[in-house]
């Protein structure tokens, strides 16, 4: 029953409203003080202003006075000003790699694990809008050579990037700037778990900004067996390690 009392934490834009909600005004200020003055030898239950009160109320007065002390210090000690400051988005952690760390013939094993499930591929296929029947109808994938249907093998492909981030180019990266060629020598089925690794083909620092370069990577994903399902190969713009790390 904390209310809000138990509230811990406001966005920014609400410290004006909320101070203001919880601020006693002067007339509910002199009430408290009077009420309080009133139950001075008290016992139990008594008439204040027509109304009947008690230790609840006595309670609720002594919380106006407080908050108004503590709105009194709170206004003195921190200026609006610095209340209404945004904290800057933050810039980091950097998990990935610096333009430095990516020196061609790099080998990079991922971390991240996946086991794909048929929500998977049926959600990347509606989201996609693909009406294939080989990734969506079991009757329909029968009579296919594979006989049950084929995971969206685009789905395996951002699968394959997505896993790649966080040891690659998490935090380092500047922009993607294209697949040069992607292949599916195997096909990727529900229930398949699949691994990643990411080698480091070229790296280049940029010739015109030092504080950035390209490198040509080379990702790799492996089904339980070992076969690989999909490679990509693709170019990133990479930062430079700044100055200040």
């Amino acid at each position: 029953d904390t209310g809000f009392d138990g509230k811990m934490t406001i966005h920014p834009d609400q410290i004006d409203v909320v101070n203001a909600a919880f601020s006693p005004s002067k007339e509910e200020l002199a009430d408290a003080k009077e009420l309080l003055e009133a139950a001075d030898g008290q016992l139990g239950a008594f008439r204040f202003k027509g109304q009947m009160v008690d230790v609840p109320h006595l309670k609720q007065a002594q919380k106006l006075i407080d908050r108004a002390g503590s709105d009194e210090h709170a206004e003195s000690a921190v200026p609006a000003e610095k209340a209404k400051v945004k904290p800057e988005w933050p810039d980091g952690p950097y998990h990935g790699k610096w333009l430095e760390e990516l020196t061609e013939g790099l080998m990079i094993p991922h971390a991240l694990t996946r086991t794909v499930t048929e929500t998977d591929n049926l959600l990347f296929t509606a989201l996609s809008m693909n009406p294939a029947k080989m990734h969506l109808d079991y009757e329909s994938a029968k009579k296919t050579q594979f006989k049950k249907p084929l995971v969206n093998s685009l789905f395996t492909m951002s699968l394959l990037v997505g896993v790649s981030v966080l040891e690659t180019t998490h935090g380092t990266t500047i922009a993607n700037l294209g697949f040069e060629e992607v292949l599916f020598p195997r096909p990727v089925f529900i229930g398949d778990s699949l691994r990643a690794e990411t080698e480091v083909v070229k790296s280049r620092p940029s010739k015109s900004d030092p504080t950035q370069g390209i490198v040509t990577f080379m990702h790799r994903m492996y089904n339980q067996n070992g076969d690989i399902v999909c490679t990509a190969r693709r170019n990133a713009l990479m930062r430079a390690r700044p100055s200040k790390l």
